[in-house]
């Protein structure tokens, strides 16, 4: 009995270690922007325009989702077998054909952007800085984590939704500021990514991989940053 009790608080601590990734990654994001808005630079390095600035302090932010991911990878991958599924798939042909289409994107965003050089950082930046490295971490290391603990499993499907949903409010608030009219602003955005979250994890299990769920997640980012 005590045995068992051992083992399910170890599992418990998996699920906190999941959380408190993501919480990490969170406060980086906030505190980093902060940063860079109170010494002023915070506008250029936020904007496409901007390429090399942008592109150093997206590098910046993802430090702990690229540290996060080398040492799951060194640490966790025996462990979880394939749990993590980052390389393999078992839906060859769709994830191929969002991939061309994807890839497709790169000449079309010379075209449609003012010059070639933002448009070839937002194809980058989409792909690695946010589709990657976020799915990386909130499709495949939180989830996993959550998986291994005791808490009923609608807990272990909401929680890793909702620190993706919360993760969308780091930039905005170090930008504007923590205020209620902040929260309400970005809220569909909060709303949003909170249920794309489940989207995009039906599309892993489905698939039995990460690589759809990052080719359709990078899409529809570059979608969106065309369009407005």
């Amino acid at each position: 009995m005590e045995q068992n009790t051992i083992q399910e608080n170890k599992r418990n601590i998996y699920a906190l270690l999941g959380i408190l990734y993501a919480g990490v990654q969170y406060f980086w994001t906030y505190f980093l922007s902060a940063y860079f808005k109170k010494i002023g630079t915070l506008p250029r390095i936020t904007s496409a325009i901007g390429f090399l600035p942008a592109f150093i302090f997206n590098l910046i932010i993802a430090i702990p989702m690229i540290i996060v991911f080398i040492g799951t990878v060194i640490r966790y991958r025996r462990e979880f077998d394939d749990k993590m599924m980052y390389i393999k798939t078992d839906r060859y042909l769709l994830t191929l054909i969002l991939t061309m289409v994807y890839a497709l994107m790169l000449p079309l965003s010379t075209r449609l952007d003012v010059t070639p050089r933002r448009g070839a950082f937002a194809w980058i930046y989409y792909l690695v800085f946010i589709s990657f490295f976020e799915e990386f971490l909130y499709r495949g290391l939180v989830p996993t984590l959550m998986d291994r603990s005791t808490f009923p499993s609608w807990i272990r499907a909401l929680i890793p939704a909702l620190v993706y949903g919360i993760y969308q409010s780091a930039l905005p608030f170090a930008q504007h500021g923590i205020s209620m009219s902040t929260l309400i602003a970005i809220l569909p955005d909060i709303i949003w990514s909170t249920i794309f979250h489940f989207a995009l994890m039906g599309m892993k299990k489905w698939t039995g991989a990460m690589w759809l769920p990052i080719i359709v997640h990078a899409i529809i980012d570059l979608s969106i940053y065309f369009i407005f």
